[in-house]
Formats: structure tokens, sequence, C-alpha cells
């Protein structure tokens, strides 16, 4: 178990580094930033320009710049953002816990609802309660993020007016925005757990017990169920990563005060230090997610770690 837990850390490492290196060539294709940081209507000489260039360090030749980049990530630092002055790490970090708060929820309002709806759905294989099912999940998975909140809003904030629409503090500024970013997980946990509870009912234990007389509630929950859930919890834990991602649009719909919307600002004013120390924060998740995920899936089935 141990060799294969390092494995898998040795396939991080490489990972995390093209993070870098992508991350650092594509914001420099934004363009100046130093072009940003001159006031509006205000003429500077070629001199002034090199100046705001040195002093937010991108006057050195781009390898250079590249190399100082990767080996201060290392250490976790980014430098200080263009606009507030404020260390870039400290910022993004100082906005996670509304991430990780909207992010957590949502995937519990995902599996609460995902779970029982793929049950049903399986155990009614090809009646109307499957079909219905499965046509709703169809639809929560064809609905933009950006949409459907946008919807909510409408529906809810604007006409209804039963929840608020933007910020955070109180339980129900949380209803929205985590129904919007849960809605595309609950249709792919409903589909997984279907199929692998169709899957598990076809294997020969839970023949088994069925021919051993055992009551039809003890198959499903003690036989089927048990087994089906051990690919759902590896792809519960993928798909966490992905809702770090999806946050980035709903934070910004609902005014979020998380990551995602710091992200979006930054971008807009090519605040290249907070971008990329939010970026390579969310990679950082992202990578962590796996590799736990994986470390789990080797635990709950030894014949993964000798492939």
């Amino acid at each position: 178990m141990l060799t294969y837990a390092l494995r898998r850390i040795g396939l991080a490492v490489p990972t995390l580094f093209g993070v870098l290196v992508t991350v650092f060539l594509l914001l420099r294709m934004l363009g100046d930033p130093a072009v940003m940081l001159i006031p509006p209507d205000t003429t500077i000489t070629p001199e002034q320009l090199r100046e705001i260039r040195r002093s937010i360090g991108i006057d050195e030749p781009l390898p250079v710049q590249l190399w100082l980049f990767i080996t201060n990530a290392v250490r976790g630092d980014f430098g200080v953002s263009y606009y507030g002055g404020q260390d870039a790490m400290r910022s993004v970090i100082s906005r996670l816990g509304p991430t990780l708060e909207l992010s957590l929820i949502a995937l519990a309002f995902a599996v609460a609802v995902g779970v029982p709806l793929g049950i049903a759905a399986a155990l009614r294989r090809n009646s109307f309660v499957d079909i219905g099912i499965s046509a709703v999940s169809l639809l929560g998975m064809s609905m933009p993020n950006f949409w459907l909140g946008l919807m909510l809003i409408l529906v809810f904030g604007v006409q209804l007016k039963w929840l608020p629409i933007s910020g955070r503090g109180e339980l129900q500024n949380l209803i929205l925005p985590a129904f919007t970013l849960g809605a595309s997980m609950v249709a792919i946990v409903q589909r997984l757990i279907r199929t692998d509870v169709l899957e598990t009912l076809t294997q020969d234990f839970v023949r088994t017990a069925r021919a051993k007389g055992a009551p039809p509630r003890a198959v499903v929950w003690h036989h089927t169920l048990k087994n089906a859930l051990i690919p759902t919890v590896t792809v519960l834990g993928l798909q966490f990563g992905a809702l770090l991602g999806g946050s980035v649009v709903v934070e910004t719909v609902f005014a979020w005060p998380g990551v995602g919307r710091l992200m979006i600002q930054s971008i807009s004013s090519r605040d290249y230090p907070v971008v990329q120390a939010a970026v390579v924060l969310f990679a950082v998740f992202f990578v962590a997610i796996n590799l736990v995920v994986d470390i789990v899936y080797g635990f709950l089935d030894p014949r993964i770690r000798y492939d």
C-alpha cells in the first residue's frame, strides 16, 4: 500500500509543475499588466513604463520570469496584488472559506438527493419512475450553471421575493447558489448510483443471498448498496474538485465572496499574482483530492494496488 501511495504522489508532482508553467504562459498572453496600471487619460514616458514593469517584476526576460515564478511558487510566494498591495496568496486564502462552504453544501445536497433517486430508479427499472427520474437527471445535466442561477434569481428572488439573490451571511443566502452548483451533480450521482446498483444486482453474491431467502430489504441495503457505493465514493471525490472549479461561475452570478469571484475580478484587471495564486490553489486542491481518492480506492479494492 505504501508503494502504491508513493507512486500516486510521484505522479502528482509533474502535474502541478505543468499547471505552474501553463498558468504562467497563459496569463502572459493577456497583455502587458503595466499598461493596466496607468491611470486613464495619463501619458507616461517609456522610462516610466519600464519603471512600472520593474516594480511589478516583469522587466526580466520571459524564461527568467518563469524560473522566478516557479521557485517562488514552491515556497508559496506569488507576490503582491498589483492594486491592493496585499500578499496574493493571503488574499486568496481569505476567500477560501466561503468557497469551501458553498462546495460542501452543494456536495451534501447532491448526495442527499442523488443517491435515493438512483436507488429508486434502479429498483424500478424501465418503469415510469425510472423514466421520469432519468429525464429529470438528463435535464439537470444539460442546464448550464449560469443560466440556472439566473432563472432562480428571476423566479425566487425578483418575482416571488422568497430568497436573497446575493451576498453571504445567513443560511438563506446559501440556498440558491448551493442548489445551482449542486444541480448538475445530483444528476451525475443519480445516474452513477443507478448504473452501479443495476450492475451489482446481477452479481453472483446477490443471487446467492436471494436464493438463501434473504429479505428483499436486506438484499438491497446490506448486499447491493454497500458494494455499489465503492465506485461512487471515488467519483464523489473527483466531483468535489469539479465543484470547486464550477464555483467560479456560480459565485459571480450570486456575488458570493469566494475565490471564484476574486479570480474573475483579478482576470478583468489583469492582476497576475492573484490569478496565479487562485489557479494554483485550485490545482493543488484538485490534485490532492485525486490523490486521496486514489489511495482510498486502493484501500477499498486491493486489486488496484497491483495494476
